[in-house]
Order: structure tokens, then C-alpha cells, then sequence
């Protein structure tokens, strides 16, 4: 095979590579070689390599097999280098030549040690930006849980009962949706002070907790104002039972005002079913609010909007208040 063939072929090798033939002279050498290595066309094998009989087995198995054999060796300058060696051929042709391609020992650990901190460092950067990613996630959450709670009971204000009620309405669902009102707050704010109003409008927040579910929304949307969604919840007896059970609880707690009068806890209730009472957040609100109202003109625990027996006692009053008319 010529010369100048086998360094075209050699050209296209990235590595410094030479020929060798049977005698360990170099037959060709690419440019690689000539300029990185100082090896050319010529040169005795044994005059440029530090050869052990451990190497000068390694290059006679090349001339048997066109598989790589791959070993360790020092030139004359003392430079190490990795060498991997194959049978030129193929098939149906032999030569007695060997390809040799030679790479730096030190530059193969120089580059791995770049990629393996490179990669390392990547690794680093991926895992810190995760953690980051995961962090402003949590703070997220954390704000859009702030914005919409009420920071004296830990319920939702009104920002977060509009949400709820817009995917209940969303969604189709049928619910219920309270306004509870809790009374005399202004005279436990007069007398005793803000302190102990705080107190009785945190526990009427605990009386809702205690008699709603897990799934239900409770929330504070004013002073004293309280509102509960009931998510599936149709019949008026389990609406009722729900408004008498929170009264009850909210009833075992009392405040004592100036005289040593007692204060016993109460609120009005007022409640409006979905779709029979409205369709949009608004007309719920107006008719919970106007039977909340009602319930308070009434003194009843609860009212729900379009009851009929809410609506046969309110004539009833009415016509009790007009056989019996107050004088001053």
C-alpha cells in the first residue's frame, strides 16, 4: 500500500496515528503526528518509543487482529501516551501493517477531568436551580394562601369564598351558601373591649369549623359577618340542622358585660341554595344576606331564602305584631 494512501487515510483520524510495518518502521504518519509527536515517515519505532517486551507484545498481537488492542507507552522523551493498534485489511486482503493511533495520557486525563467537573458542576447548577424552582413554588403558595385568608381566625376572607363559590358554580355543583352574623359584637367591643371581641369572633369561627366538613368552605367576609359553603348539601332539614348545630356550639360560650350581665354567644343565620336561589356569586349573596336579615327581624336561628316555613312564620309575626301593637 503507498504512502501517500495510507497518510490521506491516516488525515482523517482526529488523533496523532502511524503505520507501522512488520519490522516496527514507520511507514506513514499523519500531520497529528508529525507536529504534536515529532514522528514521521522513516523513523525506527524503536528509536522513538522507550520499548518494553511487554509493548513489542502488544504491537505483534496488532498484526493478528483488526479488533483494537490497546496499551501504555513512553517515548524516548519520556512523554506518555495510550496506543491503540489494529491490522490493516480486510476480508479478502491482508497487509503486514499496522495502524498505531497515539493519544496523550495526560491530555485523556486532563480532558475527563474537565468533562467530570463540568458535569459535576452542571449536576450542581440543575439541583440548586431545582431547589429554587421548588422554593419560589412554596413561597408562592404560601402568598396566594396569605392573599386569600383572614389572619384573626384562619379562615378565607372574601377573595378566597368568591374563588370557591366560582368553581362550585363552575362546576355545576349544588350547595348551599350561609351568611352568618354573629349578634351583639358591639356591645362586647364597648364594654370589654377589642380583646375580647377578637375572641368571640375567633370562637364563632371554631363553632363553624367544628359543624361543617372537611370539604365545606368556611370564611370571615366583615367584622362580625361569617360565611359557610355547603357543597352538596340539598335538603332544608340537614340546612337547618347545620345552622342549629353551630348555634348550639356558639351558645355554650358566654362573656360577662359591665353589671355582671352575662352575654351569652348567638348569630344569625341566613342561607341561599344553588341554583334553586341564584345562579352567580351576587344573587347568592343577596339572598343569603336578605334572609341573614331576616332571621335577625325574626329572631330565629336560621332562615332559608324561599322557605316556606320560614316565610309562614315571618306572617305569623306579623300578625301577632299587629293584634299587639308596641306603645313607647
Amino acid at each position: 500500500m503507498k504512502r501517500r494512501l495510507l497518510e490521506t487515510m491516516l488525515s482523517f483520524s482526529s488523533e496523532p496515528c502511524i503505520v507501522l510495518d512488520r519490522k516496527l518502521q514507520i511507514v506513514a504518519a499523519n500531520n497529528l503526528a508529525r507536529t504534536s509527536l515529532s514522528v514521521q515517515a522513516g523513523d525506527v519505532f524503536q528509536d522513538w518509543a522507550a520499548q518494553t517486551a511487554q509493548e513489542t507484545c502488544k504491537l505483534t498481537q496488532c498484526f493478528g487482529s483488526t479488533a483494537q488492542v490497546r496499551f501504555a507507552l513512553k517515548t524516548q522523551a519520556g512523554k506518555s501516551l495510550t496506543a491503540c493498534g489494529w491490522r490493516l485489511g480486510g476480508a479478502f486482503q491482508t497487509y503486514d501493517l499496522i495502524a498505531v493511533k497515539l493519544v496523550e495520557t495526560l491530555r485523556i486525563k486532563s480532558g475527563f477531568a474537565t468533562m467530570t467537573a463540568s458535569h459535576r458542576s452542571n449536576l450542581q447548577r440543575a439541583k440548586r436551580l431545582h431547589l429554587q424552582k421548588l422554593q419560589l413554588e412554596q413561597e408562592n403558595q404560601l402568598l396566594a394562601v396569605q392573599v386569600e385568608t383572614d389572619p384573626l381566625t384562619g379562615l378565607l376572607n372574601t377573595r378566597g369564598l368568591h374563588r370557591a363559590l366560582q368553581d362550585a358554580i363552575d362546576q355545576k355543583t349544588k350547595f348551599a351558601l350561609f351568611y352568618i352574623d354573629m349578634n351583639n359584637l358591639k356591645a362586647i367591643n364597648d364594654t370589654l373591649g377589642h380583646e375580647a371581641g377578637d375572641q368571640a369572633i375567633r370562637t364563632l369561627a371554631q363553632a363553624i369549623r367544628d359543624n361543617s366538613r372537611n370539604h365545606d368552605v368556611a370564611a370571615r367576609i366583615g367584622g362580625d359577618e361569617f360565611a359557610l359553603l355547603t357543597l352538596n348539601v340539598d335538603s332544608l332539614n340537614i340546612l337547618r340542622n347545620i345552622g342549629e348545630a353551630i348555634a348550639t356550639t356558639l351558645a355554650q360560650h358566654s362573656v360577662t358585660l359591665s353589671g355582671d350581665r352575662i352575654q351569652h354567644l348567638s348569630a344569625a343565620m341566613g342561607i341561599a341554595r344553588h341554583p334553586e336561589n341564584g345562579a352567580t356569586i351576587q344573587a347568592l349573596e343577596t339572598a343569603a344576606d336578605q334572609a341573614m336579615y331576616a332571621s335577625k327581624r325574626m329572631a330565629l336561628t336560621t332562615v332559608i331564602a324561599g322557605d316556606a316555613r320560614s316565610k309562614s312564620t315571618a306572617d305569623a309575626l306579623q300578625a301577632a305584631a299587629a293584634r299587639h301593637p308596641f306603645s313607647p
